[in-house]
């Protein structure tokens, strides 16, 4: 018999936007309510039966700033501690949320991630998690911590996201990423690596 192909552990949509812990042939989502559409797929190509939702975050206090308003520094302050607990309290291989805000999880290998709707969280989530995603539009493409970056600008040159994560005993886990465009150097997805900012198109490496 064929040794079994591996899993990824996380699956993160195209726009950042919504992410999916994989455990066994469960999904725990980032979203309550996400697109059925984009569940549906992910459910068949990962044999996943069972979707878990995330856990809301109830205590936090953060405001609900309107969208397109910048975050006070004690906005992001108290999110920051907002994050941290709810990463230090949160089941393994769960998304806990505080909506339209940010989302934080915790991997059974012990990595931990963070999705930050709100893009004036990146810079707190860099640095207390392994992987942060976001949908946001960012002016720097990595984190000064170390931990991976996945943003909006990123996305479109890859596409979907398969996160996978090779353990071992002696070191820590590696993280592996497997874009859904293999290359995006055709003349029909080209769109995808296309600056606003600069009226230019990025290279795709």
């Amino acid at each position: 018999l064929a040794p079994p192909q591996p899993r990824p552990v996380l699956v993160i949509y195209e726009d950042g936007s919504l992410a999916a812990i994989v455990s066994g042939q469960t999904l725990a989502l980032s979203e309550s309510r996400p697109s059925t559409f984009i569940v549906e797929q992910w459910q068949r190509a990962l044999r996943a039966g069972s979707l878990v939702k995330p856990i809301a975050n109830g205590t936090a206090k953060t405001p609900q700033a309107p969208k397109g308003q910048r975050l006070t520094d004690e906005d992001i302050r108290q999110g920051r501690a907002e994050m941290k607990k709810s990463l230090a309290e949160a089941p393994a291989d769960r998304f806990v949320c505080r909506d339209r805000h940010w989302c934080v999880a915790r991997l059974d290998s012990g990595l931990t991630i963070i999705v930050a709707q709100n893009g004036g969280y990146v810079g707190a989530a860099c640095d207390m998690a392994d992987i942060v995603v976001t949908p946001a539009r960012l002016k720097w493409d990595r984190c000064r911590s170390g931990a991976e970056l996945v943003s909006s600008q990123s996305l479109r040159r890859t596409g979907s996201l398969e996160v996978y994560v090779t353990q071992s005993d002696y070191a820590p886990p590696v993280v592996h990423f497997v874009g859904a465009l293999a290359s995006v150097e055709r003349p029909w997805s080209r769109h995808r690596l296309y600056d606003w900012r600069t009226d230019s198109f990025a290279s795709a490496n």
